[in-house]
């Protein structure tokens, strides 16, 4: 059993979270179509929830890289401390070889924006992924300029817009990471 949900969750972590990102934002939110900012975006990183203190991230070349505790090691190392038997590293490992750049690697995309002074709105368009664009809930900005939303599905998105955008989505499949420049529409 314990290889059947790796293998669900594991090989379609990446994808099925923006499936279920895009799906949740389409239906659960009402964005204005008149934007005042157009940003350049891309998916710089991927990084997964805490697996008995084990993190593997990747970067947007779609190369991973696994912490354990905050200190870079090897996947064996870091996943010692957990249930996986070595010949479900070994699997979890295989699932994991080529997805990342799924979401990291060439994922640009585009991030209209209607920034006013407490409310962001936008849509975020990523071609790649072959899917409609995906509207962001009205995020109320802080006084710092970063906005945080969080949906009733417990998905968090975290945006902040100057010249350029950071966007941050985070749920139980770990956290992607968005950047780009912005210009004005």
């Amino acid at each position: 059993m314990l290889n059947t949900v790796f293998h669900v969750n594991v090989k379609n972590v990446f994808w099925t979270s923006f499936c279920l990102v895009y799906w949740f934002a389409l239906s659960t939110s009402i964005a204005s179509e008149n934007y005042n900012k157009r940003c350049e975006i891309s998916a710089h990183s991927y990084q997964s929830p805490s697996i008995s203190g084990c993190i593997f991230s990747s970067d947007k070349l779609g190369q991973i890289k696994f912490k354990l505790n905050g200190k870079e090691t090897t996947p064996e190392i870091c996943f010692q401390n957990s249930a996986l038997a070595p010949k479900d590293i070994k699997q979890l490992l295989a699932q994991l070889d080529g997805v990342a750049d799924k979401v990291t690697a060439g994922n640009t995309g585009v991030l209209l924006v209607n920034d006013s002074s407490d409310i962001i709105e936008a849509k975020l368009s990523v071609p790649q992924l072959s899917m409609d664009a995906m509207l962001l809930p009205p995020i109320k900005k802080t006084a710092n300029g970063v906005g945080t939303a969080m949906l009733d599905n417990g998905l968090i998105f975290e945006l902040s817009i100057r010249k350029k955008a950071n966007l941050r989505v985070s749920g139980d499949f770990g956290s992607i990471d968005f950047n780009g420049k912005c210009s004005s529409n």
